[in-house]
């Protein structure tokens, strides 16, 4: 069996600091989050998300991932846009 190479617990340290410290990303215009188009379409999230469900299956939206502030984090948060 192979040997691993050694790596310092300050590189593992650093390498995962720095995903941490990783800028939002600039979301174009026309995404939208779930939460932002229910507060838009005075819609609950259950409702929501059964006709962005249907949308999608139909292909007349998309939907992307983009990171972004979520109080004291960024996270990943699934962004949806009409299809053009």
């Amino acid at each position: 069996m192979k040997k691993q190479p050694k790596i310092a617990m300050s590189e593992w340290m650093e390498l995962l600091d720095s995903t941490m410290t990783t800028k939002p990303d600039v979301v174009p215009d026309g995404f939208y989050t779930s939460g932002q188009l229910c507060e838009m379409l005075g819609k609950s999230q259950a409702q929501t998300f059964k006709r962005i469900r249907f949308l999608m299956d139909e292909g007349r939206i998309e939907r992307k991932k983009f990171r972004i502030n979520c109080q004291k984090y960024i996270r990943c948060v699934g962004h949806y846009r009409i299809k053009k």
